[in-house]
């Protein structure tokens, strides 16, 4: 198996159209209208509707499969942390950052299992979501 280091990283993006907003909102069954009323967010402090956060931190996990796949390797995520520190905004463009990091709760890990610190940035390289996650990185 694939030995992954300390600083490893993958980067992922994607544009927040408006139709990945409704299959995701399809798909889910979170039809909020905060996702999709434009007339009802014009009265709040957002101004317009905004992506599902959940759509947004999945584009972390399309890094991490990147960052973790090979032909003899799969990750699943066993633990995470998160903060949606901006909103994103329908039509915004991200990115997903993530990088093997230390172990930031000291504990040993078990044998492939690794921490992900993981940042998304909007166009205009705000960062809209930071978070981590702990990896167990199968054999198969």
């Amino acid at each position: 198996m694939r030995k992954f280091n300390v600083g490893d990283e993958s980067i992922a993006k994607t544009v927040m159209d408006s139709w990945k907003n409704g299959v995701f909102g399809d798909l889910s069954g979170d039809r909020n209208p905060v996702h999709f009323d434009e007339e009802r967010m014009k009265k709040t402090r957002y101004g317009k509707p905004i992506a599902n956060g959940i759509q947004t931190l999945s584009l972390v996990g399309t890094a991490i499969v990147d960052l973790f796949t090979t032909n003899d390797t799969m990750p699943i995520a066993i633990e995470q942390h998160n903060s949606f520190i901006k909103p994103v905004y329908i039509n915004d463009t991200i990115t997903a950052m993530v990088e093997i990091i230390d172990n930031p709760q000291g504990t040993p890990l078990k044998d492939n299992e690794y921490w992900v610190g993981c940042k998304v940035f909007n166009q205009d390289t705000e960062c809209v979501l930071a978070a981590s996650f702990r990896i167990r990185v199968l054999n198969a």
